[in-house]
């Protein structure tokens, strides 16, 4: 965490927010990028998900996501790049200046209770954990690499039942969480193989712009799901396993050259994206585990410690409410469930 005097830190706040509006106001802004983002939170990406899922599971098209995991986006930021991003959206030149050159000659020095070191280095990159303006270069910067993964890859364009409307998305971005989307509404027959084939080609792409921006992607952290309908003799769609698809996906890590094989998740297995847990398959039943789990805790933690009626009610208000009701928005209950 960095520490920054207050009254330029003051400064960057006060000054990117109102880049933020600015922008805003103007539309300069893409919808694929959620976060950092006045009048957005992040469980309507979860949602957004979730009727992705639905959709798939409605027309039974075939459809993939391929979920990224960045390293420390805040502190890879190139400070030239993250101006020049944030010049494009109308931040004045003396503002850019100003942010460069502290960056840029700023002496960092380690901080501990036995005082501040005498030793000092610079950093070439990053803008800051404790920085004001953090957020905002970070999205000014995300909106290039999302306007060049519309540019170069395909993704998945999804279409009103009358045809009149069609939106095209190729990921959805919550700060650094991303997910990136590879689908054939168009094309009900196409195989697992080539569904794999052009989401490796989508994923790869964002590997490279987030390098080439001074990110790096985790890909021993990054997975991918893929949905794929098979019809038995009745003509009854069902989800095809992994090992009936028998496909994988390999990506190159730019940096070093290696090249990693990505992790295949069934689709019955739920991952924890933003807080819910959403597998492609539907159903609740492992979000409904861990709310119940997590209610139980904190219920627990209650009984067993002496809390006046207002202390119970503040732990009821501000951490039991948040922890457990959080997800309802993304999920729903059956009765059973609701009673235990």
């Amino acid at each position: 965490m960095h520490l920054y005097e207050a009254d330029y830190n003051l400064i960057l706040k006060i000054m990117w927010r109102h880049l933020l509006q600015q922008a805003d106001e103007h539309d300069m802004l893409l919808p694929d990028q959620w976060g950092s983002r006045p009048g957005k939170c992040s469980i309507e990406v979860v949602v957004l998900k979730q009727f992705t899922y639905m959709l798939a599971h409605m027309l039974h098209m075939p459809l993939a996501c391929f979920d990224n995991d960045a390293a420390a986006c805040y502190d890879r930021i190139i400070p030239a790049m993250a101006m020049m991003a944030c010049r494009r959206l109308g931040l004045p030149s003396c503002l850019s200046q100003l942010n460069t050159s502290m960056l840029t000659q700023a002496q960092y020095r380690v901080k501990t209770q036995r005082g501040i070191a005498d030793i000092f280095f610079l950093c070439a990159f990053g803008t800051g954990q404790g920085s004001g303006n953090s957020p905002m270069i970070w999205l000014a910067v995300s909106l290039l690499l999302i306007g060049g993964m519309a540019a170069l890859c395909k993704g998945i364009t999804i279409q009103s039942p009358t045809g009149n409307r069609k939106a095209k998305r190729n990921m959805d971005a919550f700060v650094d969480d991303s997910t990136t989307w590879v689908g054939s509404f168009d094309n009900p027959f196409c195989t697992p193989r080539q569904l794999a084939r052009q989401l490796q080609t989508s994923a790869q792409t964002w590997e490279r712009l987030l390098s080439g921006s001074g990110g790096k992607l985790q890909l021993g952290k990054c997975f991918f799901y893929q949905m794929c309908w098979k019809w038995d003799t009745e003509g009854q769609p069902t989800l095809m396993t992994n090992a009936e698809m028998n496909v994988d996906i390999q990506l190159i890590d730019t940096p070093s050259g290696t090249v990693e094989s990505i992790k295949k998740k069934e689709c019955t297995e739920a991952h924890r994206t933003l807080g819910v847990w959403t597998p492609p398959s539907g159903g609740n039943v492992t979000q409904f585990g861990k709310s119940k789990e997590r209610s139980d805790t904190i219920t627990e933690g209650v009984r067993l410690n002496p809390l006046a009626r207002n202390e119970a009610l503040m732990g009821y208000r501000h951490i039991w409410l948040p922890s457990v009701g959080f997800p309802l928005t993304a999920w729903g209950l059956h009765d059973n469930q609701l009673y235990q």
